[in-house]
């Protein structure tokens, strides 16, 4: 069984923990670690609300580290995945 993690108050841990292996295909070199640290500090609210739009051009200018098939994507969908999988980071940290 796998022991549940709690991520209260870090959306940014929250969020690493969403964004899988195996749709990455660079390591390094991405700030990950910066935005994630970034995100704990500033918290579930802020994070939802006044750096919402900082945080999904962020992941939207990641592009270079994603597996082929995912870069393919119109930037439409890949913005609408950047929102949801931040809403799911915030409810996992809220």
């Amino acid at each position: 069984m796998d022991k549940e993690v709690d991520f209260k108050g870090k959306v940014g841990s929250a969020m690493a923990s969403l964004i899988p292996d195996w749709a990455v295909s660079v390591k390094g070199g991405c700030s990950c670690k910066d935005w994630e640290k970034k995100m704990n500090n500033w918290g579930v609210e802020s994070c939802d609300t006044d750096n919402r739009v900082a945080i999904v051009q962020h992941l939207m200018s990641q592009e270079e580290h994603l597996i082929p098939v995912l870069k393919a994507l119109p930037a439409f969908a890949k913005r609408i995945a950047a929102n949801k999988l931040l809403d799911k980071a915030i409810k996992l940290s809220s």
